[in-house]
């Protein structure tokens, strides 16, 4: 039991020597302030105020409908079957758009719950 301990002890500290004596890259990081005025590349108008859920054409591809909803800034889309015969919307690309609620026009916050029933094609 003794041996096994030592081996192991001894691969570790080779293991943590080859590491540390391999030769190591430096990386230079710039880091640039936007514009005066100039919106940042990480922040949205749309998230930071209220959303107007738009309206889609009928029968629109599920996967679209939820990206241009993601793309709004709302963060909690949830795809739901408006056949009850499903439980589940696994690939969005394989459904299309029946409903959304709440409805084109509403103005909702980011974060408020939008469901997109949809259905398969």
């Amino acid at each position: 039991m003794k041996i096994f301990r030592l081996v192991a002890v001894v691969l570790c500290a080779g293991l943590i020597a080859s590491c540390s004596s391999s030769p190591s890259t430096q990386s230079t990081v710039t880091v640039t302030s936007p514009a005066p005025g100039a919106a940042s590349p990480s922040t949205s108008a749309a998230a930071s105020g209220p959303i107007t859920i738009p309206d889609f054409p009928a029968n629109e591809n599920a996967e679209i409908v939820r990206k241009k909803l993601e793309d709004l800034g709302l963060t909690n889309v949830q795809l739901t079957p408006a056949n009850p015969k499903y439980s589940l919307v696994i690939r969005a690309a394989n459904w299309t758009l029946v409903s959304i609620e709440p409805p084109p026009g509403t103005v909702v916050a980011a974060g408020d719950p939008v469901i997109v029933k949809v259905t398969k094609p």
